[in-house]
């Protein structure tokens, strides 16, 4: 049943806040990346960039650290043990101005046992100066979720497997300080509240424990909970459509919705001041509320597809890191908008793409240890054009090979400086041998597709991306597939699941790769 609520008139103001553009950065390292959360403080910014797709470090996450200007102040990697798989899941800010960082890794990208869960605390400085973790020894049986740090800082976070559910309590130097252990599980986020242990939600429920974990109180919301905030014995509340202030029974002191504004969330309370943001498909809305849930100031920020993006803000800017879609998977776009300046600062952008594309060489040669499988290589020029209205100085190429032996993609990536491109000219770039790799064809025609992509001019984001990709099929004769391929295959080679050459063993994962290109993974049992 719809929660009894108070309709609330939008009135804004513009005494308070202004918005400018403070900067705006692009990510495009392999082609492939994704935005994953961010925090914003003081004059910084940090977000999370997850490289999902290379041959090379299968999935990897990182911190990034931005100042309003736009300057990078460092970029960490975050690799809590040995693992090919590092997914960072949540993120908030510490006490101090660093970060805590809660994620999962897995030793191998492709086989389950030995997965575990992670909890890293780092300085304004990107050093880790604490990790804790917990096992996850089948994979994806575990799962550790909800960190939160309370008003009297200490870490709360909620521990779940098969058997057990935990919140335990953290100090913020990493100490263990206590545990309930509860009957409900998945939370979302949680906080202390007078007359409870802890309280928790997920989705549409709200709990209260107390120090058994024992649950002595809940409620039932009609639209997602988002948020929810403690402070001064209040419980406030945000979910996707509307804003409460609770007492510590769960019953309304305010609850308000702001007509024609929806997926409220970024709850921040702190002396009394109660913020937060609305976005929708076409902007970012700021509020400032007093205790009364009414409207003081707001300020709205016009940014396409912001929902479901990582978004966050301080006192004096907010800074956003969203999935830019590329003609194939994704960059990063973080932009940087000021709420006390209202002048843009000028982005150097432009709009590029490749006219034309030249093969310089080509070979195909019959691989004489497998059947059916040939050794490409390909070389090419593109033809560069400037299609936008500023000189074009860097920007970066790509291609797409193939897929790697396991757990990812082979790119041919190249960046480009000094280029001086002025508006409306072409330049051929060469980008000598752009592919090269084995791989078997599916008729006696030896045909290889070749697309590049063009991103990341001037280090910001093409928002352009129709004219980025050029194909062009290149074909390098021709071969008696069928007859090659009705050979019996044998092992040729055997190799562990990092690629490196091994002998035929028992009790461990490997690679079979025979005559005819193909391979099979295996774990064979004493």
């Amino acid at each position: 049943m719809k929660e009894a609520l108070f309709g609330l008139v939008c009135l804004i103001s513009t005494t308070m806040w202004s918005q400018g553009l403070n900067g705006e950065l692009g990510y495009n390292d392999d082609y492939s990346q994704n935005a994953k959360g961010i925090v914003a403080f003081d004059d910084f910014s940090i977000f999370i960039k997850e490289q999902t797709e290379s041959a090379s470090f299968f999935t990897s996450s990182s911190l990034i650290k931005i100042d309003t200007l736009g300057n990078e102040i460092w970029e960490i990697p975050i690799t809590p043990q040995a693992a090919e798989v590092v997914l960072i899941t949540e993120m908030i800010p510490a006490e101090t101005g660093g970060l805590y960082v809660l994620g999962y890794a897995r030793p191998t990208c492709d086989v389950s046992g030995g997965c575990f869960w992670f909890l890293i605390k780092v300085d304004p400085n990107g050093t880790i100066e604490w990790s804790k973790s917990w096992s996850d020894a089948v994979c994806f049986g575990t799962e550790v979720s909800g960190l939160s740090l309370t008003q009297n800082n200490e870490i709360l976070i909620h521990y779940n497997d098969p058997l057990d559910s935990y919140i335990f309590t953290i100090s913020t130097q990493g100490v263990d300080l206590d545990n309930i252990q509860t009957t409900a599980n998945g939370f979302q986020g949680m906080d202390h509240l007078s007359g409870y242990h802890s309280v928790a939600y997920k989705q549409f429920s709200l709990f209260g424990f107390d120090g058994n974990g024992n649950q002595t109180a809940s409620r039932t919301f009609s639209s997602f909970i988002s948020d929810a905030v403690v402070w001064n014995d209040s419980l406030f509340i945000t979910t996707t459509d509307s804003l409460f202030i609770l007492d510590n029974s769960f019953q309304d002191i305010s609850a308000e919705e702001i007509t024609g504004y929806t997926d409220f969330r970024q709850l921040k309370v702190r002396n009394g001041d109660i913020r937060c943001i609305s976005t929708s498909s076409n902007d970012v809305t700021l509020f400032y509320l007093n205790r009364d849930l009414q409207i003081a100031d707001s300020e709205t920020i016009n940014v396409a597809e912001m929902q479901d993006q990582p978004i966050d803000y301080s006192d004096d800017h907010l800074a956003i890191a969203s999935d830019f879609a590329l003609s194939e998977y994704f960059a990063i776009r973080h932009l940087d908008f000021s709420l006390n300046d209202p002048q843009n600062v000028a982005v150097n952008r432009t709009d590029i793409g490749i006219a034309d594309i030249q093969i310089t060489q080509s070979s195909v040669t019959p691989n004489p240890n497998f059947n059916a499988v040939f050794q490409v290589e390909i070389g090419a020029d593109v033809l560069l054009k400037n299609y936008g209205n500023n000189t074009l100085q860097s920007c970066r190429m790509n291609h797409y090979i193939s897929p790697a032996l396991a757990c990812g993609l082979i790119y041919y990536g190249e960046e480009f400086f000094n280029l001086n491109l002025a508006p409306g000219d072409s330049v051929w770039v060469s980008l000598g041998v752009i592919h090269t790799n084995e791989r078997s064809f599916p008729t006696d025609s030896l045909n290889q597709e070749i697309c590049i992509y063009t991103s990341y001019p001037n280090s910001v984001t093409d928002l352009n991306e129709s004219n980025d990709r050029l194909c062009t099929t290149v074909t390098m004769g021709t071969a008696n597939v069928s007859e090659l391929s009705t050979a019996e295959k044998e092992v040729v080679k055997i190799v562990d699941l990092l690629g490196r050459e091994v002998n035929y063993t028992t009790n461990e994962w490997v690679i079979l790769i025979y005559s005819d290109g193909s391979t099979e993974k295996i774990f064979r049992m004493e």
